[in-house]
């Protein structure tokens, strides 16, 4: 009962940072209008055009970068959808007089379930990115990290960021 419990924690604490990453890089109406959310840089903005130009990148390898990282996205906004079932099937365990443990045994699948496949779906996005990248981009790419080179942007509402 205990693991189960740190385990849903776990879950749910995953979804929330995923959700705070969310909306630093989309903000809360999903990059509609800001002007950079689906302009001509596509779905991920100015950011990942800049890092790939910065990356020297290939036509080619921007296609298959842009295409995995939308995968990845993708399945990020269907584990929101078990999110929100799984949050129904907690207030449901909740409401009663007794605590309902089918219910929350169902919430606790269902997030495990969500957390298995943007597991798995992020693994082969970065599997395919590092596939693509040539070792000198990606020595590139660590060392962009490593330094904290990446383009800061200012944003009124929320100051400066990346």
């Amino acid at each position: 009962m205990v693991c189960s419990i740190s385990m849903v924690l776990g879950v749910l604490g995953a979804l929330a940072v995923a959700k705070m990453i969310a909306r630093r890089r989309f903000g809360r109406c999903g990059g509609r209008g800001r002007g950079w959310g689906h302009g001509r840089f596509g779905r991920f903005g100015a950011g990942l055009s800049w890092l790939l130009r910065r990356l020297e990148a290939t036509p080619a390898q921007e296609k298959e970068v842009r295409s995995a990282l939308n995968d990845v996205r993708g399945e990020m906004y269907e584990a929101r959808a078990y999110a929100a079932e799984a949050r129904a099937d907690l207030a449901a365990a909740v409401s009663g007089e007794v605590f309902d443990e089918e219910a929350y045994e169902r919430a606790a699948a269902r997030l495990a379930d969500a957390a298995e496949r943007v597991r798995l779906v992020l693994r082969k996005g970065l599997e395919r990115v590092h596939a693509t990248l040539d070792p000198e981009q990606r020595r590139r790419l660590v060392e962009m990290f490593e330094r904290k080179t990446a383009r800061r942007t200012f944003d009124p509402y929320r100051g400066w960021g990346f």
